[in-house]
Protein backbone atom coordinates (compact mmCIF):
# COMPACT_ATOMS: atom_id res chain seq x y z
CA UNK A 1 0.00 0.00 0.00
CA UNK A 2 3.31 2.18 0.70
CA UNK A 3 4.04 1.87 -2.88
CA UNK A 4 0.27 2.98 -4.17
CA UNK A 5 0.52 5.78 -1.92
CA UNK A 6 3.90 6.90 -3.23
CA UNK A 7 2.81 6.51 -6.93
CA UNK A 8 -0.78 8.89 -6.15
CA UNK A 9 1.96 11.30 -4.73
CA UNK A 10 4.39 11.86 -7.21
CA UNK A 11 3.45 10.63 -10.08
CA UNK A 12 1.56 11.97 -12.98
CA UNK A 13 -1.46 10.09 -13.82
CA UNK A 14 -4.00 9.68 -16.70
CA UNK A 15 -7.67 8.39 -15.85
CA UNK A 16 -6.96 4.58 -16.94
CA UNK A 17 -4.48 4.69 -14.25
CA UNK A 18 -6.20 6.16 -11.53
CA UNK A 19 -8.78 3.10 -12.31
CA UNK A 20 -5.94 0.47 -12.15
CA UNK A 21 -4.77 1.86 -8.61
CA UNK A 22 -8.70 2.05 -7.46
CA UNK A 23 -8.66 -1.60 -8.69
CA UNK A 24 -5.55 -2.89 -6.80
CA UNK A 25 -6.84 -1.12 -3.59
CA UNK A 26 -10.08 -3.81 -3.65
CA UNK A 27 -8.29 -6.46 -4.32
CA UNK A 28 -5.45 -5.63 -1.44
CA UNK A 29 -8.26 -4.89 0.75
CA UNK A 30 -9.70 -8.08 -0.04
CA UNK A 31 -6.56 -10.11 0.66
CA UNK A 32 -6.14 -8.49 3.83
CA UNK A 33 -9.44 -9.64 4.74
CA UNK A 34 -9.06 -13.34 4.05
CA UNK A 35 -5.59 -13.35 5.86
CA UNK A 36 -7.54 -11.90 9.00
CA UNK A 37 -9.91 -14.45 8.72
CA UNK A 38 -7.66 -17.44 8.18
CA UNK A 39 -5.75 -15.92 11.57
CA UNK A 40 -8.39 -16.12 13.40
CA UNK A 41 -9.80 -19.28 11.91
CA UNK A 42 -6.62 -21.93 11.96
CA UNK A 43 -5.19 -19.48 14.84
CA UNK A 44 -7.40 -18.41 17.04
CA UNK A 45 -9.84 -21.31 16.33
CA UNK A 46 -12.72 -18.94 15.91
CA UNK A 47 -15.95 -19.76 13.57
CA UNK A 48 -16.08 -16.65 11.42
CA UNK A 49 -19.67 -15.86 10.94
CA UNK A 50 -21.11 -16.37 7.53
CA UNK A 51 -22.03 -12.96 6.74
CA UNK A 52 -18.31 -11.93 6.72
CA UNK A 53 -17.29 -15.01 4.73
CA UNK A 54 -16.65 -13.79 0.82
CA UNK A 55 -16.77 -16.97 -1.53
CA UNK A 56 -15.49 -14.94 -4.92
CA UNK A 57 -12.41 -12.99 -5.49
CA UNK A 58 -14.02 -11.83 -8.83
CA UNK A 59 -17.81 -12.22 -7.75
CA UNK A 60 -18.50 -10.57 -4.26
CA UNK A 61 -21.86 -11.18 -4.71
CA UNK A 62 -21.65 -15.14 -5.19
CA UNK A 63 -23.68 -16.42 -2.03
CA UNK A 64 -23.94 -19.90 -0.19
CA UNK A 65 -27.11 -21.71 -1.63
CA UNK A 66 -28.46 -24.69 0.51
CA UNK A 67 -30.80 -26.45 -2.51
CA UNK A 68 -31.02 -29.58 -0.38
CA UNK A 69 -30.64 -31.77 -3.88
CA UNK A 70 -29.05 -34.95 -3.22
CA UNK A 71 -25.49 -35.61 -4.25
CA UNK A 72 -25.16 -31.44 -4.45
CA UNK A 73 -26.56 -30.18 -0.72
CA UNK A 74 -24.94 -27.13 -1.76
CA UNK A 75 -23.97 -24.38 -4.82
CA UNK A 76 -21.98 -21.14 -5.14
CA UNK A 77 -23.88 -18.49 -6.96
CA UNK A 78 -26.32 -16.15 -6.35
CA UNK A 79 -30.47 -16.31 -6.26
CA UNK A 80 -32.34 -13.85 -8.50
CA UNK A 81 -36.57 -14.06 -7.28
CA UNK A 82 -38.76 -13.06 -10.00
CA UNK A 83 -42.64 -13.15 -9.17
CA UNK A 84 -41.78 -15.18 -5.90
CA UNK A 85 -40.17 -17.59 -7.82
CA UNK A 86 -36.70 -18.37 -6.66
CA UNK A 87 -33.88 -18.56 -9.58
CA UNK A 88 -30.62 -19.50 -9.21
CA UNK A 89 -27.48 -18.93 -11.03
CA UNK A 90 -24.62 -21.29 -10.06
CA UNK A 91 -21.20 -21.63 -11.24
Amino acid sequence: MQTIKYIEQNCQLGLGDIVLIEEIKKFIKHGERQIDQIIRRIINGEKIPHGEKVFSLFEPHTEWISKGKLGVPVELGFMYTRRSEPIYFTS
